[in-house]
């Protein structure tokens, strides 16, 4: 079952299946630097790991084998593979893509050189997009569409190591119960529940958004599972920086610290993005322009709202800058 973990990591378990064990390095195997080149020993690196290692999560509503040799980022559901292994050709380009469209979505294509084969896996239907340069295997159920693909930008064609690997996450994958996922249980939220202190004060389900696409079209348009609205302050340890550019600064992020584990209500921790969005007022400019970016801080924030978007997609979160002020551990 998904567990929550920390800061922008997504809620998921990571389980070790068969008899394989993942690739590791000791500290005296870390990449040397020759200039501006980092140059790696492989005769010091460990053999390329077999076996399998699974991925499950309920709040997304997926759970799928891979290959052990594999490098699994859960933010982006995205693989690479260590240096030196043995299927270094395989370039580290697959992904895998979540949506919630209303039904199937054709992935964009080119007619003329795509050849679309159909097979049915586990009692679903992939539909497999193959050119010369890239791979696309989709699924749909329950309301959610999942596309494998690999994402690398090559002239020539996919790496047979790709696609095994793809194969091995298409022949496991299986939906997991959408009763448990995140945009059902958005759905069960009631207006003035309460969550760390935090009162519920508006709930957009993805039903409410798919009726009415213009008027919440986050939810639609980026494939999301629902917003919530908060009614209440919070006070959290963490960082500000300013993610603006120099021709439109004062754009502030709020980055919560994650060491002693999530800080927001319902989830809001997973899948941040950038951070919480702030909106603060003129008295706080030149308090903002001021902070150090590593700088560990005490937040104030009120009126949360957020958006919560699919794997592989960042969730959206807004609120209110009460005040800030520093902060020192104990």
């Amino acid at each position: 079952m998904a567990t929550i973990l920390t800061g922008r990591v997504l809620l998921a378990s990571l389980l070790l299946a068969h008899a394989g064990i993942a690739q590791t390095q000791d500290a005296s195997k870390k990449p040397r630097s020759a200039g501006n080149a980092v140059v790696i020993d492989c005769s010091k690196m460990l053999p390329r790991a077999e076996g399998v290692k699974s991925f499950e999560d309920d709040l997304i509503g997926i759970r799928f084998e891979y290959p052990a040799y594999l490098i699994l980022n859960e933010d982006s559901l995205s693989f690479t593979e260590p240096p030196c292994g043995a299927s270094s050709a395989f370039g580290g380009g697959i992904r895998i893509e979540v949506t919630l469209p209303k039904s199937y979505a054709e992935p964009l294509y080119d007619r003329n050189r795509t050849v679309i084969e159909t097979n049915v896996l586990n009692a679903l239907a992939w539909r497999q997009y193959t050119s010369a340069s890239s791979v696309r295997m989709c699924t749909f159920a329950h309301g959610e569409q999942v596309c494998i693909f690999d994402e690398s930008q090559r002239e020539h064609q996919v790496p047979d190591t790709a696609i095994e690997a793809m194969k091995r996450i298409e022949a496991s994958f299986a939906f997991t119960d959408p009763a448990k996922r995140m945009d059902a249980r958005i759905a069960s939220m009631k207006v003035g529940e309460r969550y760390r202190g935090l009162t519920v004060r508006r709930v957009i389900t993805r039903q409410m958004a798919m009726r009415d696409p213009k008027k919440y079209w986050f939810a639609v348009g980026h494939g999301g599972f629902g917003e919530i609205y908060f009614d209440g302050t919070l006070s959290l340890r963490g960082s500000i920086e300013d993610a603006g550019t120099g021709l439109s600064p004062g754009q502030y992020r709020a980055s919560p610290d994650s060491e002693d584990g999530p800080q927001l209500p319902f989830y809001l921790d997973r899948n941040l993005g950038l951070g919480i969005v702030l909106h603060y007022p003129p008295a706080l400019r030149n308090k903002l322009r001021n902070v150090n970016p590593n700088s560990d801080l005490i937040i104030v924030l009120k009126n949360i709202r957020a958006a919560f978007g699919p794997l592989g997609g960042e969730s959206l979160v807004e609120a209110d800058l009460v005040s800030v002020a520093s902060a020192s551990r104990p």
